[in-house]
């Protein structure tokens, strides 16, 4: 399905309102239309062997597509009136809370954007809990320690609340500051809205969902705002160079292409470890191919390198750097009879499947510490050999393995 998505998403970005979604970049992440694309392969594989295979699917959608694969008896499909009405509903009422944040965030920002001057270096970062004001950035450890003159915008993420916190070094301004709280009110209106061509084509029903899916969630709306206000902020005060977290996400492609047109340089650091389904880190579904990736793009390893390469970005764009956000570790991490580390992934469902692992574990009575996302926390019930951990990896001793998923 990699390819497939790969080709309708490079459609889906060449119409108006794709910018703001995550299914047109590929990102696995934002959304499940790749694993959607997985239930079709699946169920054509079962269908072409001539055996009777039950499939039991209540997702409106995904049960339209897959009933017009060849061989496949659907039978009554389940009701679509009421999911989509739900989704609308939904997603109304979360672009009303957005467009009041976004010009609440606005009105409060406008006058602490001092910070950010033209001509800057900067790294544009997520409001990560972890990070402070004393010189440290959870996305790039202690660079601004290194580098005095270097300054910090933060991604609209970033509550007004944990921006004012960061913001009492002096040198971090938010980029809420550069939005207008009136344009923050038309954001109820943005949506994601496919064409004719791809709601009638093959996947027109996965492609259905996904917009439906996403317009039901403030994402395309926070992804607007978010473009809004780093393009005032570029045409304002336009820095020199601008370092961040790369993922090739819509908002990021944007920002090139706006920092590229004022003669801004560009670093995407390698945010996430490139994992065989990261497909957004192509430039597949760029409709500009490279114009819309970073002048350079700082790889963590050889590995991923190769990785980026054979996924069409320009060799010349690509150096290999390393991960900024762990220091080296300090002799006695492990220990083969000591501890299981499981630190839980930010997706639920992967979160949810460690946890089962991590029970598993320790009823077998090895001690096992399990830390929960900075970002996004879950519930854990401690048992007999099972605890809550906030000690990160790095500071972590005598630890016999680590059990992982999708994280950096």
């Amino acid at each position: 399905g990699r390819d497939t998505w790969w080709q309708l998403g490079r459609q889906m970005a060449e119409e108006p309102g794709a910018k703001f979604a995550h299914a047109p970049t590929g990102g696995a992440f934002g959304s499940d239309f790749g694993i959607m694309l997985a239930w079709a392969n699946l169920t054509r594989e079962q269908a072409l062997k001539g055996e009777t295979t039950l499939a039991l699917c209540d997702d409106p959608w995904l049960f339209r597509h897959l009933a017009q694969i060849q061989g496949v008896d659907g039978g009554a499909a389940p009701g679509l009136f009421l999911g989509s009405a739900r989704l609308m509903a939904r997603g109304v009422l979360a672009r009303i809370k957005v467009a009041a944040l976004m010009a609440i965030a606005a009105m409060v920002m406008k006058k602490k954007r001092q910070a950010l001057a033209t001509g800057d270096s900067v790294i544009l970062v997520y409001g990560h809990p972890s990070s402070d004001a004393e010189g440290y950035d959870a996305y790039f450890g202690s660079l601004m320690k290194s580098f005095p003159r270097l300054t910090r915008a933060l991604h609209t993420d970033c509550p007004p609340r944990q921006a004012i916190k960061l913001m009492a070094d002096g040198r971090t301004a938010s980029l809420h500051g550069w939005g207008s709280a009136l344009f923050a009110l038309s954001l109820i209106w943005v949506r994601w809205r496919p064409g004719p061509a791809l709601l009638g084509g093959d996947h027109g029903w996965l492609v259905r969902r996904s917009a439906a899916v996403e317009n039901g969630g403030g994402g395309p709306a926070m992804n607007r705002w978010q473009m809004h206000c780093q393009d005032r902020w570029l045409e304002s005060a336009p820095p020199n160079r601008v370092l961040w977290p790369w993922e090739n996400h819509g908002w990021e492609r944007n920002f090139c292409r706006s920092a590229r047109a004022l003669g801004v340089s560009t670093l995407g650091y390698q945010h996430t470890v490139i994992g065989p389904h990261q497909f957004n880190y192509a430039i597949h579904t760029n409709p500009d191919g490279a114009a819309s990736i970073p002048d350079k793009l700082i790889a963590d390893g050889p590995a991923y390198r190769d990785e980026m390469a054979a996924w069409g970005i320009p060799e010349d764009r690509l150096v290999i750097g390393g991960a900024l956000r762990f220091s080296r570790f300090e002799a006695g991490l492990h220990d083969g009879g000591g501890a299981v580390f499981v630190p839980l992934s930010a997706i639920p469902q992967a979160a949810e499947a460690q946890l089962c692992a991590a029970k598993i574990i320790a009823a077998r009575g090895r001690r096992t510490l399990v830390k929960t996302h900075p970002m996004y926390p879950v519930a854990v019930d401690e048992v007999e050999n099972l605890e809550r951990t906030e000690t990160p990896l790095a500071e972590q001793r005598g630890l016999s393995a680590v059990l992982y998923s999708t994280g950096t």
